[in-house]
């Protein structure tokens, strides 16, 4: 299978990898590099379903941390390769 990359950096996963994977719109996917090839891999965790399983004072910023355990599971992901 192959996808055209656009102007933008932009790619159309295969529809068929897409239900393969169960990816839907908003699906967190890491890539991770191995030599000159790249995989990907949907990343299943997500820190929303955790809100409210820890106490904590104050307002938080769910967005922010949601964002950086994203960038901290990919990375983990990549590590493991």
């Amino acid at each position: 299978m192959y996808a055209r990359m656009t102007s933008k950096g932009q790619i159309t996963i295969p529809q068929e990898i897409r239900k393969k994977l169960k990816l839907k719109k908003g699906s967190l996917i890491a890539f991770v590099l191995k030599g000159q090839q790249a995989e990907l891999t949907q990343v299943e965790d997500d820190v929303m379903a955790l809100k409210g399983s820890v106490r904590v004072q104050g307002p938080q910023n769910f967005d922010q941390i949601e964002t950086e355990v994203e960038k901290r599971i990919a990375q983990d992901v990549a590590d493991e390769a």
